[in-house]
């Protein structure tokens, strides 16, 4: 009878390792078959910005790049196929500007220790693109904007960790992940202005949201279309001027909504079509509200929270001349009704559903 004694195994304790060497490269699979360039090519779309690194292209060869555009970064394979795409150095990031080569990249593989500098659309467009990835992008030194990062990756649904310290604003970074359902960690989004359509037709997303809101000044249609969307939203954000159609047609939505409205004059879809929608807005700071057209339409807000909503916006300093459409909400008598008649008498456009 053969085996291993203890004194055997103690010889390459090596061998019984359970860590795999960490890889410093950003590797991506690519499908030269797709549509795009020739059937055999791959182009390697870079942001513009310093680059040092060698390209390993997955067929033996490689190449020595020195310039965000440099001619080898076309690559012309000896047949059609599968290849993994190893890039060894530095440089600025990718960015497939939802053209080129979109539709050829398969899967991210692995970030690397790659120092990314520049993250707007960088996988615009890169319908087929999954993550295989198991570490996370060094984006410490990314900044401006992240606008399209991920746009219309509609099969991307793996998690994303980023440094976003300088990052100024992230427009439409997940419009269109129609797949997407992962945990999104940015470590800090207080210098993040602009967070428009950043989720906008995500409609698996379901993913709680932490961000850093200081600095925020515009979340229109943040959430539109985001069917899954049921999570509680608590925005510190003193700077917010435009909330319009935030969470329009978020049809499983009814959790607490906390956001600091006190600057922002258009309520406008705000709740739109939130189907199950009945959540006590009466905390909101109306002082500069001018319109809230459409703002409950759809909804199934109840006349318990439309009754305080009606008594504690009246009680409020408010402008004259809002049109506020509550949906199908009806208002109780006493001082709900009350409150509604001296709001109209403010030359408030009010619809509704009328007295219970």
């Amino acid at each position: 009878m053969y085996g291993y004694s203890t004194s055997m195994m103690l010889i390459n304790p090596f061998i019984y390792s359970s860590a795999p060497p960490v890889s410093t490269e950003f590797k991506i699979t690519v499908d030269t078959t797709k549509a795009g360039s020739a059937s055999d090519t791959f182009v390697l779309p870079l942001q513009v910005g310093t680059t040092s690194m060698t390209v390993y292209w997955g067929d033996g060869n490689s190449d020595l790049i020195t310039s965000y555009n440099q001619a080898e970064l076309s690559h012309t394979y000896a047949s059609s196929g599968t290849y993994q795409i190893s890039c060894d150095g530095s440089f600025a990031g990718v960015r497939f500007t939802g053209g080129g080569d979109k539709l050829k990249l398969s899967s991210i593989d692995n970030w690397g220790t790659n120092q990314w500098k520049a993250l707007s659309y960088a996988f615009f467009g890169c319908t087929n693109v999954v993550g295989t990835y198991t570490d996370s992008p060094d984006t410490s030194l990314a900044t401006g904007t992240a606008i399209f990062m991920f746009r219309n990756c509609t099969n991307f649904n793996s998690p994303l960790t980023m440094d976003t310290s300088g990052i100024t604003a992230m427009p439409n970074m997940f419009e269109g992940c129609t797949n997407f359902n992962s945990d999104v960690t940015f470590s800090d989004t207080s210098s993040v202005t602009n967070m428009s359509l950043i989720f906008n037709g995500c409609t698996n997303f379901d993913k709680a949201i932490n961000f850093n809101t200081a600095a925020l000044t515009t979340m229109s249609a943040m959430f539109k279309n985001c069917s899954s969307f049921n999570q509680t939203i608590n925005f510190v954000s003193p700077l917010l001027t435009t909330v319009s159609d935030a969470f329009h047609s978020c049809s499983s939505l009814n959790s607490t909504i906390d956001i600091d409205v006190s600057s922002c004059a258009s309520f406008i879809r705000v709740f739109y079509n939130c189907t199950v929608f009945d959540q006590d807005l009466s905390g909101w700071n109306i002082s500069t509200l001018t319109a809230a057209n459409n703002m409950l339409f759809g909804t199934s807000f109840s006349t318990t929270n439309y009754d305080l909503l009606l008594v504690a916006w009246q009680g409020q300093t408010h402008n004259s001349s809002v049109n506020f459409h509550a949906g199908t909400a009806q208002y109780s008598s006493g001082a709900p009704s009350n409150s509604r008649a001296l709001l109209i008498s403010d030359s408030w456009t009010i619809t509704d559903g009328g007295a219970v």
